[in-house]
């Protein structure tokens, strides 16, 4: 049980003691030595206490509350005081009072408050003492017995309780603080694998154009020389030798297709771009490394879904899947995710299904409504649909013109 509703529990409780205390006076009014209005002034002490027991659970501050309690201690006393022998209400208001000290005050403090604040009510009750000029009666020896008796083992319980109810917090805040890790981790660990894939893509990159610069510096340029060289053999040669000419000719030719085949190469060699990384090709590695740092069951199912889309659309398929996944384990607590794509109505369908807590009131936040607008301006669309304890289902549909299909 949380501790703001321990302590609502607390006051409700409290608020039927304070009001089954009245009903005690009430039937037992006639036989005790007291004026009649006395009852009516019993009465109104209990309402300032039911007042003050009600504001205890909105205080914050461990000194507001133990100053509402101190009012609530004097008002117990002074309603408790001239009921003399007749110790039921008294009884009765104690023991929730010591319930409330024992919650507010603290489990230490508030234990060893509770054990003074009995013998202080025995203590008063066994002093003789007057109300409206009648000397009031001292309560039975056995009658305090029984109020230590009763009391005794209501302070202790409250203790147990209470500890065990302030252990159970720390405990719940670790397990919760320890979700949040691992998503934050899982969301590092997306991030990181994003950096090492377009670390790598750079390093690729700067490989092929160091690889480029070589072949461009050394063959290319050695048979454009070889080119221009045989062609000033060949007009050396002049008409008179037609054999050697043609012969100068052949190698020529064969420089020249090497030299085309060389710059094709330097061609293929351009640096890739960099945005592929976040294409349907990364889908996969970007589920797998989601799935190893979270320990989240998720499937993956690509079906006929096109090696691209084409640059801007395969970097929304991305991050679509990435916040999808994301949102299913910070928000939805899943523990199974479902990504599949799927041909649909001409284009690409996307779906991400989780068996999460769902809801029925879906707000999207700034991720999800930026890969709206994204989803949009590509001519395609976006669903989102949830309930309780059925989890979430993103649905996606993207345009596929003039693309072929895996």
């Amino acid at each position: 049980m949380s501790s703001r509703l321990l302590r609502w529990f607390i006051a409700a409780v409290s608020l039927l003691a304070q009001g089954f205390a009245y009903y005690q006076l009430h039937f037992a009014a006639a036989g005790l030595p007291l004026p009649p209005r006395w009852e009516g002034q019993f009465g109104v002490l209990l309402m300032v206490s039911a007042v003050l027991t009600l504001a205890l659970p909105f205080l914050d501050k461990p000194y507001l509350s133990r100053i509402v309690l101190t009012f609530r201690v004097l008002l117990v006393f002074f309603a408790a005081m001239p009921l003399g022998e007749f110790f039921w209400p008294r009884l009765t208001m104690v023991s929730v009072l010591c319930i409330e000290v024992i919650e507010y005050g603290g489990l230490f403090y508030g234990s060893v408050c509770a054990v003074f604040l009995l013998l202080g009510a025995d203590l008063i009750s066994g002093i003789p003492l007057k109300a409206w000029g009648v000397r009031l009666p001292i309560p039975p020896l056995h009658a305090r017995i029984a109020f230590y008796a009763y009391n005794l083992p209501i302070i202790f319980l409250a203790t147990i309780i209470t500890y065990q109810n302030k252990k159970q917090v720390p405990e719940v805040e670790f397990s919760s603080r320890l979700y949040l890790a691992t998503i934050e981790l899982a969301e590092a660990n997306m991030k990181l694998q994003d950096y090492a894939a377009l670390a790598e893509q750079g390093a690729t990159a700067s490989e092929r154009k160091r690889m480029a610069r070589e072949i461009h510096d050394t063959l290319a340029y050695t048979l454009t020389n070889l080119i221009i060289m045989l062609e000033a053999a060949m007009v050396m040669a002049g008409s008179q030798n037609a054999a050697l000419v043609e012969y100068l000719g052949r190698a020529r030719d064969q420089a020249r297709n090497g030299l085309s085949d060389v710059r094709r190469a330097l061609q293929a060699l351009r640096p890739i771009e960099l945005a592929e990384t976040t294409g349907l090709s990364a889908v996969g590695r970007l589920v797998q490394a989601f799935a190893a740092a979270t320990g989240i069951d998720i499937t993956l199912s690509m079906g006929d879904a096109p090696f691209s889309l084409g640059e801007e659309a395969d970097h929304v398929v991305y991050r679509l899947v990435q916040e999808g996944i994301t949102n299913a384990l910070r928000h939805g607590r899943a523990t199974e995710i479902i990504v599949s794509f799927y041909r649909k109505d001409g284009g690409l369908g996307v779906g991400i299904k989780d068996n999460g807590i769902g809801t029925s009131g879906v707000k999207e936040g700034f991720g999800l409504l930026g890969i709206r607008e994204r989803i949009e301006q590509l001519g395609g669309e976006l669903t989102i649909y949830g309930e309780p304890r059925q989890g979430f289902i993103l649905s996606a549909w993207f345009a596929m013109p003039e693309v072929e299909l895996a």
